[in-house]
Parts: structure tokens; sequence; C-alpha cells
């Protein structure tokens, strides 16, 4: 048996009939944990996940779950952990400076080129700092959302020097504001800090 403590109030709950009058020994040691760790798995939460799951059901008819695998769902629900470069490039809009030679543009290439020097978890961390999330929809970066679940492209925009030495995020937007740099060093060096920040308030909006 275990005791909780709930606002004062001391509760016993038996693990087995007659749990309250059983000691734990070496014999039964392996017994009590399995069934410890499975109060506190299933049991505990039990109403949560009730209450969860409920939720989920007057959204999406239980039947419809019958029809995907576990890694269907998981793919619908977190996006694929794969990020296909030319693939963002494709489903990229350019502002600012960047507008008439898009891709075409130097800071934009080396841009182009850090990212794809990314290991694959970098990229993520990218990804995730541009718009909120570390994985790409299931239907590819052309479904990427905003915040306000409006779809909005991956966007670049360039910035003066003189006025910013660090990119900037906004999640909102799916956006990156990229300074003017004159040298690919000071563009991937300022993308290795404002990654290794990971200071919210400083790099995204």
């Amino acid at each position: 048996a275990v005791d909780s403590d709930v606002l004062g109030d001391v509760a016993t709950r038996e693990l087995v009939p007659g749990g309250a009058d059983k000691a734990v020994t070496e014999e039964n040691k392996q017994e009590f944990v399995a069934l410890r760790l499975e109060g506190a798995l299933l049991q505990t939460t039990k109403r949560n996940v009730d209450a969860f799951v409920r939720g989920v059901y007057a959204v999406v008819p239980p039947e419809l779950f019958l029809l995907v695998s576990s890694r269907d769902l998981a793919l619908m629900l977190s996006g694929t952990p794969t990020i296909d470069v030319d693939e963002w490039m494709e489903h990229t809009k350019y502002h600012g400076a960047f507008k008439r030679r898009g891709a075409e543009h130097p800071v934009v290439q080396w841009f182009w080129e850090a990212l794809r020097d990314m290991r694959p978890a970098r990229r993520a961390e990218l990804l995730q700092w541009t718009t909120g999330h570390a994985r790409v929809p299931v239907q590819g970066f052309s479904h990427l959302m905003g915040r306000d679940g409006q779809l909005r492209k991956f966007a670049l925009t360039s910035v003066a020097l003189e006025s910013a030495c660090y990119p900037r995020a906004h999640t909102c937007f799916n956006r990156i504001d990229i300074p003017l740099y004159t040298r690919k060093a000071d563009l991937v060096e300022a993308f290795e800090f404002v990654l290794d920040l990971s200071d919210d308030t400083f790099t995204m909006d």
C-alpha cells in the first residue's frame, strides 16, 4: 500500500488486496516496484488521460483511428523529422534587397550554404527558432502555418547591417531578417550565436 497526501488529507491506496497489512520484503520487492510504477504511470493520471481521450474523440471519431498507424498519427501530429533544404528553398519568399535576385543574392546563397552545412539537429533548431516548430508539416514546407493558423511561407528579409548585427526571427510570420553581411563567415558566426543563445526574448517575436 502507498500513502498520498492531498491537501493535508492522507489517503492509503492498496496495490494488492490486503496490501495495507502486507510488508515489503526482499522476496516481494520487485512486485511492489512494478505495482508502484504501474500506479504512478496509469492510475494516478487516469482521470487526466480519460479527459484527454474524450476531448480527442469529440473532434475525431474513434473509428477513424482504425485507418491510420501509430507512425501515421505521429507524423500528422508532429510532422516529419527530415528537413529537405531543396524543398525549403522552393517554398521561400524574399523581401527587401533579396526580392529582385532571390536565391541568387550572395547573402541568400550564404544562408542556404550554411544551412546545408549544418547537422540535421542544428537545422531543426533553426526551424524551431524561425517558426516555433522543430519539424516540417507532413505535407511539406508548402503547408507551414503561422501562429494564427494561416498558411505562411518561410521568408527571408534583408536589413541594413548598420541597424542590426544579428539575424532576427519572427515566428508569427515564419520570417528571418538577415543583415546584409559582407562575408559568409560573419553570417555563419551570427547564426551560430543566436542559436546557441536560445533566448526567445532576444531573437523571437
